[in-house]
């Protein structure tokens, strides 16, 4: 007999979904009803369980957004606190255990290619630690990110967004 996937499983699947729904504001029944859609479309049957984990994982797209937005709006000499970032649903806690504390800090751009205006993301990883301040995060951000699109000959224009996720 298969074993059962996890209760979050499934509805991890749907996470961009979910939690692009939370980055516009949208509500928790709005990004059900955007994953429901796309679940269908797929073929996919998830089920009570599933949608109410789908539920949860919004709360937590909920909780990133917010702590980003206390990011944009802290002064550079703020310390970083647990009020600027969030749990990941992906994440294991691992620092519970005794492991080094991870980050994934997220930052939307947007740069210019080949002459043509680009928004995107990226991800960089932070083991141990953050930086103490809010603009020593900020600072460290943007030379990393410009110094990463200058190797795929993307000029960094702009950052919109940062958000921190604890693994």
């Amino acid at each position: 007999m298969a074993d059962t996937p996890p209760p979050f499983a499934t509805p991890m699947a749907f996470w961009g979904i979910v939690s692009h729904a939370a980055a516009q504001g949208l509500n928790a029944a709005a990004a059900v009803q955007a994953v429901k859609a796309e679940a269908d479309r797929l073929g996919v049957t998830m089920g009570f369980t599933g949608y109410q984990a789908v539920a949860s994982l919004y709360g937590q797209a909920t909780a990133l957004r917010h702590g980003s937005e206390r990011l944009a709006a802290a002064s550079p000499d703020m310390a970083i606190t647990s009020e600027h970032l969030a749990a990941l649903p992906y994440g294991g806690a691992k620092w519970a255990y005794g492991g080094p504390r991870e980050f994934d800090v997220r930052v939307k751009y947007t740069a210019l290619e080949h002459g043509q205006a680009v928004t995107d993301t990226l991800t960089l990883r932070y083991t141990g630690g953050l930086p103490a301040t809010v603009g020593e995060l900020r600072d460290e951000v943007g030379l990393v990110t410009e110094g990463l699109l200058n190797g795929y000959n993307r000029a960094l224009t702009g950052i919109q967004d940062v958000q921190i996720g604890e693994l």
